[in-house]
C-alpha cells in the first residue's frame, strides 16, 4: 500500500513538471514573436523612402535646413525644358557599415547636377548638392574624385551627420602638396599610386528614372509658397555662369513702366 502511494504522488509530480516545462514553452514562443512582430513594425526600408523623394512624395532638407523637392533642385539646373532623373543606391558614408545612400543625378543637355540623399535616424532624409566637378569618377565604394586641374585632384570618401557633409581627403595634390587621409603623404609616387588604385576601381552605374519637365513660368506666381528660404529679390547663378535677379512681381511692374521691352530702351521721361 505504501509502495502504491509513493508511485501516486511520483506520478503527479512528474505531470506538475511537465505541465509547468510546457507552460514556459508557450511563453517563450509567444515572447519570440512578439519581438518579431516589433522588429517587422520598426524595421525601415530606406530604398522605398528614397523612391518616395523621387517621386515628390517626401520632401528632403538642405544644408542649410530648409524643407525641398526634386523639382525645386531641377529648377536650379534648367529654366525651360526636360531633365533626367538618373539614380543609384550605395554605401557612401565612410563611418557607416550597412546604410545606403541614393546617388541622383540630373542631366539636361549634357551638363547637371548631384544629389546625395542620406536617411538619418530621426526620419528624415537629407540631402547635399554637389556640381558635376565635385563627384568624378564615383566608385560602388563609395569614393570620388574632385578635380580643379592636373595640380590639384583629391579623391574623397565622405561622413554624413544629419545635415552636414564631411568630405575625407583619401588622397590628393594641391598646389604641389600631397595629402593621405588628412595626413602628409609622403612622395608623389604614393599619390599615383592610390590614383591607379582608384582608377581600377568598378564605377557606378546611373538607372534612368524618369524625366522632368521644367516650364519657364517668368512674370507668373506659380509657386506662392517659399520653403527655401530664399529672398525674392536674392542674386543667383544659373548653369551658363550668368547671373539673374528675381524681382517681385510689384516691382517688376514698376520697371515695366519706365523700360519698354519691345525696342529694349528707357521710355522718354527718365
Amino acid at each position: 500500500m505504501k509502495n502504491k502511494i509513493l508511485t501516486i504522488i511520483f506520478v503527479c509530480i512528474l505531470l506538475s513538471v511537465n505541465i509547468t516545462l510546457t507552460g514556459c514553452g508557450n511563453s517563450n514562443e509567444k515572447m519570440n514573436e512578439e519581438a518579431t512582430q516589433t522588429n517587422i513594425i520598426n524595421e525601415v526600408n530606406v530604398e522605398e523612402i528614397y523612391f518616395q523623394v523621387l517621386d515628390e512624395q517626401r520632401s528632403y532638407i538642405t544644408r542649410n535646413g530648409s524643407e525641398e523637392y526634386i523639382s525645386d533642385y531641377a529648377k536650379e539646373i534648367i529654366s525651360d525644358g526636360n531633365i533626367n532623373v538618373s539614380y543609384a543606391i550605395l554605401n557612401m558614408d565612410v563611418d557607416s557599415q550597412n546604410d545606403k545612400e541614393m546617388v541622383v543625378l540630373l542631366e539636361s543637355s549634357g551638363d547637371g547636377k548631384y544629389l546625395i540623399l542620406n536617411y538619418e535616424d530621426d526620419g528624415l532624409v537629407y540631402g547635399f548638392k554637389k556640381e558635376y566637378r565635385e563627384m568624378l569618377n564615383l566608385k560602388t565604394d563609395g569614393t570620388y574624385k574632385i578635380s580643379g586641374g592636373a595640380a590639384d585632384t583629391k579623391i574623397i570618401k565622405s561622413t554624413f551627420n544629419r545635415n552636414q557633409i564631411f568630405d575625407n581627403i583619401v588622397a590628393g595634390v594641391e598646389n604641389g602638396k600631397y595629402t593621405f587621409n588628412n595626413n602628409s603623404l609622403n612622395s608623389k609616387e604614393d599619390f599615383e599610386k592610390c590614383m591607379e588604385e582608384f582608377d581600377s576601381k568598378e564605377a557606378v552605374k546611373f538607372t534612368l528614372y524618369k524625366e522632368i519637365t521644367i516650364e519657364n513660368d517668368i512674370g507668373t506666381n506659380n509657386n506662392p509658397t517659399n520653403n527655401t528660404n530664399v529672398n525674392n529679390s536674392e542674386i543667383s547663378k544659373d548653369i551658363e555662369g550668368t547671373f539673374r535677379v528675381n524681382f517681385s512681381e510689384d516691382i517688376e511692374q514698376e520697371i515695366r513702366k519706365l523700360y519698354d521691352f519691345k525696342i529694349r530702351k528707357w521710355k522718354g521721361n527718365i
